[in-house]
């Protein structure tokens, strides 16, 4: 019996011992074939540590270092283009933010807008009655130009709400010279129609 405990503690002792571990783990490395996994720590097998520091230190023997993430490469390398890139993404998925059933809502709210603007000139009258006519139906028109470019962006719909407003300054601005007489009433007259020839020189400079 005394020889048998004096012999487990010779094994336990060369186990022990900081060269044994080292060549055992060197063993159990060796032995896992050509995609071995980090089982050179000294604690059993199911031990959580051990099966933690095994999935930390894991790292995939086919992927290459100059591979392992392109995306962080570019935005590190190129930050200019993704911001122009997700600019344009953002812009392409709001091109059409009305449905279809918003834009008839719209609408049917713009034509609501001006009857009800309508009925409040009807309580005035003489030439204030006209001026406020005049702009409700510009403010109706800008409206219902606004809403089609909103609906369905475009250089021909945002040059349409361009010429409305400018068209709706001019037909106020005209119809307010009628409070004048004489030639204060044709120099504001004449200062409408330069004013609206401006505006459509302005437009016409930015089409296309």
């Amino acid at each position: 019996m005394a020889k048998v405990i004096d012999r487990l503690s010779v094994d336990s002792a060369a186990v022990s011992s900081p060269d044994r571990r080292s060549s055992l783990g060197s063993f159990a490395y060796a032995s896992q074939g050509p995609f071995p996994t980090p089982c050179t720590s000294t604690q059993p097998y199911g031990h959580p540590r051990s099966r933690r520091k095994g999935l930390a230190s894991w790292r995939n023997p086919f992927a290459s270092a100059d591979a392992i993430n392109p995306l962080r490469e570019l935005i590190m390398k190129k930050p200019l283009l993704v911001v122009a890139f997700a600019v344009t993404c953002f812009a392409m998925s709001g091109a059409n933010a009305l449905t279809q059933h918003e834009y008839k809502v719209a609408k049917e709210k713009i034509e609501a807008d001006y009857k009800l603007a309508k009925a409040k000139c009807d309580a005035l009258q003489d030439n204030a009655k006209d001026v406020c006519m005049q702009e409700a139906k510009g403010t109706e028109k800008v409206a219902k130009a606004e809403l089609e470019q909103q609906y369905k962006p475009s250089a021909a719909h945002a040059r349409k709400v361009a010429e409305e407003k400018a068209d709706m300054n001019y037909e106020v601005a005209k119809e307010k010279c009628d409070d004048q007489s004489g030639d204060a009433k044709s120099a504001c007259v004449n200062q409408a129609k330069a004013d609206h020839e401006k505006a459509k020189a302005h437009i016409k400079s930015r089409k296309g």
